[in-house]
């Protein structure tokens, strides 16, 4: 339904007025309120101070899955925040969970640590692989994994399960997403499923901060 709106509560860690455009439309924006968007849509909060603290929340609809239901970090150049819904429907098709890592600046061979919990009726035997393929890697829920530059840790068949997944601070870096938390939505695919991109810059590089909240 393209219709269809849904809520945000978006919250920085400075009080304060923040102006947010959606298309050409500028809103006026209080620090704690709430903001709406349909599908397609996006907010754009531009010329952020830079490193400011932010926490953004999507109000929870009954009819649909949030494969991604909150995001938090501290902005630094251009951070974006990409709200999936599904709707609830009855299938035996599996879930999937990709966490991705992206770094701008610094050596390549870098590799950053995520802390991942799963919370409902969590399989014994679970397992990920790196990219979407190669050999299968166990992983004990509650534990860490590592990625570097371009890569991704991706799950299958975890649909349902609810994830709190939080990256560990890398010295010399700053991290626009710290922690997400949602549920992982029922997908035949990876590209269907749940998806949480992690970006890091180096803190010598000097980019425009902005933050877009996209449905």
């Amino acid at each position: 339904d393209s219709t269809k709106e849904f809520q945000f509560l978006v919250t920085f860690s400075e009080d304060g007025a923040y102006p947010y455009t959606i298309g050409e439309t500028v809103h006026t924006f209080t620090n704690g309120g709430l903001i709406t968007l349909k599908a397609g849509e996006e907010s754009v909060f531009a010329k952020l101070p830079e490193g400011l603290g932010y926490t953004v929340a999507e109000q929870m609809d009954p009819d649909y899955t949030a494969a991604v239901e909150r995001y938090s970090g501290p902005i630094k150049g251009e951070v974006l925040l990409p709200f999936v819904n599904i709707k609830e429907e009855e299938s035996d098709t599996q879930g999937w969970l990709t966490i991705s890592k992206e770094a701008v600046g610094g050596d390549a061979e870098d590799s950053f640590t995520f802390t991942l919990i799963f919370t409902g009726t969590v399989p014994d035997d679970l397992t990920y692989q790196i990219d979407g393929k190669g050999a299968d890697i166990p992983f004990t829920n509650g534990g860490t994994l590592t990625l570097k530059d371009g890569e991704s840790a991706v799950f299958a068949d975890v649909a349902g399960l609810l994830y709190t997944v939080v990256e560990e601070d890398k010295e010399g870096y700053i991290s626009t997403l710290k922690e997400a938390q949602g549920q992982v939505p029922k997908s035949e695919t990876a590209e269907d499923g749940a998806k949480v991109p992690f970006l890091n810059v180096k803190e010598a590089e000097v980019l425009p901060s902005t933050l877009i909240v996209k449905k």
